[in-house]
């Protein structure tokens, strides 16, 4: 193992300790660094959960929309109510409301399921099933994808990228997420900066400089992933110049953005260090 890649790995066991990215983000990037896959979880704990609920916030959550075509508001609503009960860990109560949803052809539900069975999260653990499930999310997510929705690409580059659904194909993962990126999602833009940020021999390059281009992009947008990401970039001078204060500005939008404890956390350190 090259140092490079030991100094990547030890950068995304910090990110998942401070709750910046889930399990199965960090597994993807891990993969993407090493070029082996891996279902082992993150040998370190998070300090500050991923899954755990927000602080209290002025600004209403967004809602999370499945692909064009497949929601109604009723959907989103039960949807976004499966995944607070997955995100607090009552994976028997998500599953229920994935597999309604599923049946009724709603592909981020199909796409759950299929997580459900692979993990054996709220129902026994049945490898067939969650092959199944998975390629039915990842068809509903190319039918969408051809109609330009920017989050059903996103979602398809996640199939291609993990294999799940879909034969594996990195490249074509990443040209799917640089579309939606190009479209203006969020999300994707987060991704695809993380992609630049840590790279991958096999189909990417690192370039620090770039991935700080779409935290931009991502934090314009008022992506709160983003904004801690970019005050992250500055804060390290990396494929920026460094600068403080230009970190504190994006970490307090971070944190304004509800992304947890540990932007507070680097705000205070940077207070002691007089940096700021």
């Amino acid at each position: 193992m090259t140092e490079d890649m030991k100094k990547n790995l030890a950068d995304l066991d910090v990110m998942f300790k401070q709750g910046r990215i889930n399990s199965e983000e960090y597994k993807m990037i891990k993969a993407q660094i090493t070029g082996v896959d891996s279902d082992d979880e993150p040998s370190v704990q998070p300090e500050y959960p991923a899954s755990a609920p927000p602080p209290p916030s002025s600004k209403p959550p967004p809602l999370v929309t499945p692909p064009v075509g497949q929601s109604s508001v009723s959907d989103n609503q039960k949807y976004n109510e499966a995944m607070t009960l997955f995100k607090e860990k009552k994976y028997n109560d998500a599953f229920i409301l994935f597999k309604q949803m599923a049946e009724q052809d709603h592909s981020l539900s199909q796409h759950y399921m299929g997580l459900c069975y692979d993990r054996g999260l709220g129902i026994t653990k049945d490898d067939i099933k969650a092959k199944e499930w998975y390629s039915m999310a990842a068809e509903g997510f190319n039918k969408a994808a051809q109609l330009g929705d920017a989050s059903a690409q996103r979602r398809l580059s996640d199939c291609y990228i993990t294999g799940k659904g879909v034969a594996k194909d990195k490249t074509k993962g990443h040209e799917l997420l640089r579309k939606a990126a190009e479209q203006g999602d969020g999300e994707a833009q987060v991704a695809l900066g993380r992609h630049y940020e840590f790279g991958d021999e096999h189909y990417i390059e690192k370039d620090f400089s770039k991935a700080a281009e779409w935290y931009q992009k991502a934090a314009d947008s008022g992506n709160g992933e983003g904004q801690g990401n970019l005050g992250s970039c500055y804060d390290k001078g990396k494929g920026v110049k460094q600068d403080f204060t230009k970190a504190a500005e994006f970490y307090r939008l971070a944190a304004d953005n509800g992304q947890g404890s540990w932007v507070n956390e680097r705000l205070d350190e940077l207070k002691k260090e007089g940096k700021i």
